[in-house]
């Protein structure tokens, strides 16, 4: 498989001294949907602002490869940046804030392509908001005259505008009520088999990647503990924290699911040695306190545990 984008040991610190990434690799080929998962602050989005090369890290190395060219974006010219920014496309958790109010949407669904020098027609346009199901008359209106929903569509189509290789999301649906939520889910499943699109969704609900992901990533205290095909992470997680998460998106007790679901998984606890789960883990041995376990291959997936 072609990888598109990806990410080789990125390790970064912020000023406060919190580690947010730690020698994390991923890569993203062409076609697949990877859901980053794990709990607020576990590095999921700054990970994503990494792979697109708007977070500059300490170590480690970011690189593209798109129209046969291999090359890490911030050692490449200004101009090639740009231009191979057309294929990718980006949708954030908040739509009102996602635009710009003074602009129509019309207006602003031309800005990717005017990026590009590209001149936008009316029915490129149409055509967006009709794919992404809204009525293109809705172009002429600006954000506060749109619903929720209608606006996290206009801002899926705006990301689409371009044609893009990868579709990036982070938490684009966390925001929305259930029905709404799948609705765009159902949208987003449909538009990237149409197109051949990775997505790269990052996320806390679990639920979601029963839905879109080909691949779960699951991140804690800026490493992934756990790297799967998203058939072989259902059936059963390596990494304890993913089961964890699992269990409390779909509990073995059919009757606990309610439950279940209205609580979030445990938070804080984080061990400032050894493995970050090592003070909630159930199965923590002496070992997992004291030293960091790597990401080990295990077949078609990896985990970093000292325990599989």
């Amino acid at each position: 498989m072609t990888s598109l984008m990806r990410l080789e040991n990125a390790t970064l610190r912020f000023e406060s001294g919190v580690r947010a990434l730690s020698d994390v690799s991923l890569s993203v080929h062409a076609g697949e949907s990877v859901l980053l998962v794990g709990e607020s602050g576990s590095g999921k989005s700054t990970l994503l602002r990494a792979l697109v090369a708007v977070q500059p890290l300490d170590q480690g190395q970011v690189r593209w490869q798109f129209e046969d060219r291999d090359f890490d974006p911030w050692h490449a010219e200004a101009a090639l940046v740009r231009a191979h920014r057309r294929h990718m496309g980006f949708v954030f958790q908040d739509s009102l804030a996602a635009f710009d109010p003074r602009l129509s949407f019309s207006r602003s669904l031309s800005l990717p392509l005017r990026a590009q020098n590209l001149v936008p027609s009316s029915e490129q346009l149409a055509t967006a908001f009709r794919e992404t199901g809204l009525a293109p008359e809705l172009l002429a209106r600006k954000p506060h005259e749109l619903s929720g929903g209608q606006r996290q569509r206009a801002a899926l189509a705006r990301a689409l505008i371009t044609n893009p290789r990868v579709l990036l999301l982070d938490e684009a649906v966390s925001a929305l009520d259930v029905s709404l939520r799948a609705q765009i889910l159902s949208l987003l499943l449909e538009l990237q088999r149409q197109r051949s699109m990775a997505v790269v969704f990052v996320t806390h609900d679990l639920a979601v990647a029963r839905t879109l992901a080909h691949r779960i990533v699951v991140m804690l205290a800026g490493r992934i503990v756990e790297n799967a095909p998203a058939d072989q992470f259902f059936a059963g997680p390596l990494h304890p924290y993913a089961q964890e998460l699992l269990t409390h998106v779909l509990p073995p007790d059919p009757r606990a699911a309610k439950q279940a679901l209205a609580q979030e998984p445990r938070e804080g606890a984080l061990s400032r040695s050894g493995c970050a789960y090592a003070l909630r883990c159930p199965s923590a041995v002496p070992e997992c306190k004291v030293r960091v376990p790597e990401l080990v291959p295990r077949g078609e997936r990896s985990a970093a545990c000292f325990l599989v």
